[in-house]
């Protein structure tokens, strides 16, 4: 996460981060050529810069625990609407 943000200005999240390594470790195996055009779905871009600006990731409306009944959980999305 930290080379991706010092190399392209931008904060990605830790699966993002795992993909860039994975294709880092490949090139570094040879297994991948360096001019090979590969792409990653990179996620998470900007959240430190939003985080900054006062924006606020919103909390789930709605956990459910597993072990609640069929009807619990109907129940309890019922209350979304």
């Amino acid at each position: 996460m930290l080379q991706f943000f010092n190399l392209e200005g931008v904060d990605i999240f830790p699966a993002a981060a795992a993909a860039v390594a994975g294709l880092r470790k490949a090139i570094d195996e040879g297994k991948v050529q360096a001019d090979e055009t590969i792409m990653l779905n990179i996620t998470g871009g900007g959240m430190l810069e939003a985080t900054a600006k006062g924006f606020v990731q919103k909390e789930p409306d709605l956990i459910l625990s597993p072990e609640l009944s069929e009807d619990d959980i109907i129940m309890a999305v019922d209350t979304l609407f």
